[in-house]
């Protein structure tokens, strides 16, 4: 897909599949997706009822250890069980899930995840390019624009703008 036809579904809602006709019964099944402004604001909706944890990627990046403790305790919270760390699986989760190790890992046994260019036919890798994703250099001026115009209140809300 194209970074154009990429924005344009991130902005818009779009729906997929809905053909009657075919074989498999995934593609009969009509699915709708919103933007991505509507779907982050319908998660917002399972804050009162206390089932809401927002996690940005940044957050991941930027503070791994803190971030996987808020999502273990939020699981625990959920399942109402009692939540003790154990710092040695703890470090080890974070060690073996570092991201040249999953793209290492990827290359050696395949990910069932990654998709082929229909252009090249060649695999793309999902463990693409990780912390070192400049998505400044990748997105043009119009699209940037596009995206924080459609989305500048949520944008705003997340720190981005």
């Amino acid at each position: 897909m194209s970074v154009d036809d990429a924005a344009d579904q991130l902005v818009n809602s779009i729906n997929m599949g809905g053909d009657l006709t075919s074989e498999k019964p995934s593609d009969r099944t009509k699915v709708y997706l919103g933007s991505w402004g509507s779907n982050f604001n319908s998660w917002k909706s399972l804050k009162t009822p206390g089932k809401y944890l927002l996690i940005k990627y940044e957050d991941l990046i930027s503070n791994k250890k803190e971030t996987f403790l808020n999502i273990l305790e939020f699981i625990h919270k959920l399942q109402k069980v009692r939540f003790v760390v154990d710092n040695t699986k703890l470090e080890n989760v974070i060690t073996s899930t570092n991201f040249k190790i999953m793209q290492n890992l990827e290359k050696e046994k395949g990910f069932i995840e990654s998709k082929i260019d229909k252009k090249t036919g060649k695999k793309i890798p999902f463990f693409n390019l990780g912390e070192n994703n400049k998505w400044e250099n990748s997105l043009n001026s119009e699209i940037v624009k596009k995206i924080e115009n459609t989305f500048e209140k949520e944008m705003l809300e997340l720190g981005y703008l």
